[in-house]
């Protein structure tokens, strides 16, 4: 893997201004990536919100004194960092969350979500749904990861999720040893309560390996009557590798999973289950040999040359390992064969895999487990293992016709695409090894040229096709309906055509993004306030669309038993100047500043300014000795 020195600003961070009524005067989040194994993030404004709140004399309490209310707690704190630092028209509001003042706020926000979750326990679906309920698809994009037998999140995936911009909660499960082994001799546990948390720290620094978090439960019991002071549980990860047996007595696995250990505790049965992330939406467009990234702000728009050949296919996805905050796989048509390439959006450096043959490329999509497809003449061929080793993991010809503009409908799990001639709809519905192809006339009369590109509905309920030469229209899901045109003054030659999470139309529309938006009487209105109207573009949108394994068909398995964590656990205090988090500002954190002297990644780049320099120093001099304790 390249060696990017680059200051991983997540694209969150980029908007965020500190108010004055928060508690951390540094830009936040700050992620810095040296190598794979030197990098870290950090959000030192995470809000704390403790979850045992008793009722006394002058302030609300919670049911059962909130002991289990682990999980709205939690995310809580997710959704009140979003409302102090970003967006402070959403539930909770901006706020002190340290202050008094604001004990009861919290409590009744904490109360809230609870009730949402059906306290208790809690498990992937009641947070992945709080999040999505709560915040506007078309800024954010929520990603929940699930361990099952596919994939297990672990703290490798969670440092590059944070590096791409995404702010998380974790659950983590207490798996018991049963003492007995599989036939490869790999041990046997089962699964035994967990405890939600929020990131607030993951780094790994050679062979060590951190993650601190907000942990809404505290040991202190004067806590439970006040907002108590902002301190982290730590924990040391390392991979563990062992099978699952299910209540039912089924055997699952094995998993590879992160074990949590946590100072002066050589054993322990924590393991990192699985995680819900926040990333911000973004979109990309393509102007010839330009690429544009448009982060849900309009501030934040800005240009990448990355020397892409003109017209290409593209794909987004969530990340490409440590070394790439963004990159897109581009699809190259030229030449013999074609070829994929990954390009990262930094650097502008491009990687080709020539084991991947193509003999007649046309286009890609990527479905929500992560697998790209590409469509190769008349085949379509699902590529594998995108976060590691790309490789071809299924092959198979599609009768009739070639097909082209491939697009992923999240709704129907099914893959869509129009044939060479634009006289059907070609549907790719995915079962367990591949697909069963369903070819959809288009109804008699249609004018849809060969330059056509088409996009599926969000809610399942038919298509979009974007025809340069026609106009924009939209085929129903029932066979019956005929197209309908979607007529509207400011819509002339609609090139390309996506549709976001939260239901808006994106038109590439000569030369310039326009965003569709339905009123409540369902009619379709320019939306001039959406982050990506207006902007400039050439031939070609997408939008990111980061891949989960979230699925309530599969995860939605009885709410676990919320665990209390032991008493022993240890509490660290924020300590900013406290740059390798040991708990004391002290000569070691001046050599590793020292050694960063000018460098634009660093956990030393204190204020989050991308620079170590004397700002940096004034820091570590005002904050020298031992760090604050309880």
């Amino acid at each position: 893997m390249n060696s990017i020195k680059k200051l991983i600003q997540p694209a969150l961070g980029l908007a965020l201004a500190c108010s004055a009524a928060t508690q951390a005067s540094v830009l936040d989040p700050l992620g810095w990536y040296n190598d794979e194994n030197h990098a870290g993030w950090t959000c030192r404004s995470m809000i704390d919100f403790d979850q045992r709140r008793e009722t006394g004399k002058f302030v609300n309490g919670l049911p059962g004194d909130g002991r289990k209310h682990c999980g709205p707690s939690a995310t809580a704190n997710l959704l009140a960092w979003f409302a102090t630092y970003h967006e402070p028209g959403l539930a909770p509001g901006a706020g002190d969350w340290q202050s008094d003042l604001y004990y009861d706020q919290a409590t009744d926000f904490i109360e809230e979500l609870g009730v949402e979750m059906d306290c208790c326990g809690v498990g992937s679906v009641d947070v992945h749904d709080s999040l999505v309920s709560r915040l506007d698809p078309d800024r954010y994009t929520v990603v929940t990861r699930v361990r099952d037998d596919d994939e297990s999140p672990n703290f490798r995936s969670l440092l590059e999720a944070s590096l791409a911009g995404g702010m998380s909660v974790f659950a983590y499960y207490r798996y018991d040893e049963t003492g007995e082994f599989a036939e490869d001799g790999i041990p046997i546990r089962v699964r035994d309560g967990g405890h939600l948390v929020t990131l607030r720290d993951i780094r790994i620094n050679g062979d060590d390996r951190r993650i601190r978090v907000r942990n809404p439960w505290t040991k202190d019991p004067e806590s439970h009557f006040s907002q108590s002071t902002f301190s982290c549980t730590e924990y040391f990860p390392a991979e563990n590798t062992f099978y699952r047996r299910r209540d039912d007595g089924e055997l699952r696995g094995p998993y590879t999973m992160s074990q949590l250990f946590y100072e002066d505790q050589e054993e322990t049965n924590k393991h990192l289950d699985w995680t819900s992330t926040v990333y911000p939406s973004w979109g990309l467009t393509v102007i010839s040999h330009q690429v544009q990234v448009v982060i849900a702000d309009p501030e934040n728009s800005h240009w990448e040359p990355i020397g892409v050949p003109p017209e290409p296919k593209l794909q987004i996805i969530d990340f490409g390992g440590l070394e790439a905050l963004r990159w897109v796989w581009v699809l190259d048509t030229m030449g013999s064969g074609g070829s994929l390439r990954r390009v990262n959006l930094t650097s502008g450096q491009s990687t080709t895999f020539e084991h991947l043959e193509f003999t007649d490329p046309r286009s890609l999509a990527m479905d929500d487990r992560g697998s790209m497809w590409v469509v190769d003449g008349s085949s379509v061929v699902r590529i594998d293992g995108l976060e590691t080793d790309p490789r071809i993991g299924y092959v198979r010809e599609i009768p009739g016709a070639p097909i082209r503009s491939l697009n992923w409908d999240a709704y129907n799990r099914s893959l869509v695409a129009l044939n060479e001639d634009s006289s059907e709809v070609v549907i790719l519905k995915l079962i367990e090894y591949g697909f069963i192809a369903d070819h959809r006339p288009l109804p008699e009369g249609s004018s849809i040229g060969a330059k056509a590109r088409i996009a599926a509905h969000n809610d399942g309920s038919g298509w979009w096709i974007a025809d340069p030469d026609s106009g924009l229209w939209f085929l129903d899901g029932d066979p019956d309906r005929p197209l309908q045109q979607m007529q509207h003054p400011e819509l002339g030659m609609p090139t390309d055509v996506q549709m976001t999470d939260g239901g808006t139309i994106v038109v590439s529309d000569n030369g310039t993004l326009a965003a569709f938006s339905r009123d409540a009487d369902g009619q379709l209105h320019r939306n001039e306030k959406h982050f990506l109207d207006g902007k400039t573009t050439g031939d070609r949108i997408m939008l990111a669309r980061n891949h989960t394994n979230w699925d309530p068909d599969f995860h939605d398995e009885p709410s676990w038993e919320l665990m209390t964590p032991p008493e022993d656990l240890v509490e660290v205090m924020d300590c900013l100047a406290d740059v390798d988090l040991d708990q004391s500002v002290d000569v070691t954190d001046l050599l590793i500043l020292l050694s960063d002297w000018n460098k634009d990644a660093s956990p030393a780049d204190l204020n989050g300014d991308a620079a170590v320099n004397v700002m940096d120093l004034l820091v570590i001099l005002e904050g020298w000795g031992p760090c604050p304790t309880f």
